[in-house]
């Protein structure tokens, strides 16, 4: 699997482009909500809805356990890094799930129920996209302060937890 042309293993470039493609999922989940309104449950409302759904079913969760069981940690040991802040990515990671197994318990329904809440897709976005945010603001400075070979290592298994096991 391809994560990103070019990056090979670089952690921070990896990481990035998670939250590239949160952001452009959860823009994506705003326009199918709108489209359905318009259009219905059209092959291109569907093919949307499949798309989404992949990426917060299969590649959403590997970035958030990238995270937690990976970057957190290695950040958190730095000097003066407390642990509230990933805490409280981590509790966010948690408030974001049902939100979205709300969404999805409908896009699975599609086309019997052809449309989507817009207040709940709304409030999944922003908050994403906030979190992403928020965490980008902690996290990227502390890029610069890891090691090359401890940066090698967290790219290589961010790369490793995408790799389909034969």
């Amino acid at each position: 699997m391809v994560l990103l042309a070019g990056a090979g293993d670089d952690a921070r470039t990896l990481w990035l482009a998670c939250h590239a493609q949160v952001r452009r999922f959860s823009t994506l989940l705003q326009r199918l909500q709108a489209h359905l309104q318009v259009h219905g449950c059209d092959a291109e409302a569907r093919q949307a809805a499949q798309s989404i759904q992949r990426y917060f079913n299969q590649a959403a969760p590997l970035h958030h356990q990238d995270e937690a069981e990976d970057l957190f940690p290695i950040l958190l040991a730095l000097p003066g890094q407390e642990a509230v802040t990933a805490q409280r990515f981590l509790h966010e990671h948690q408030t974001l799930e049902p939100l979205w197994r709300q969404i999805d318990a409908v896009l699975q329904s599609l086309p019997v129920t052809p449309c989507l809440d817009a207040e709940l897709v709304d409030r999944f976005a922003a908050a994403y996209g906030r979190h992403a945010q928020d965490e980008e603001d902690w996290a990227l400075p502390l890029f610069d302060a890891l090691p090359a070979a401890q940066l090698q290592r967290l790219g290589q298994r961010m790369v490793a937890r995408r790799t389909c096991k034969s």
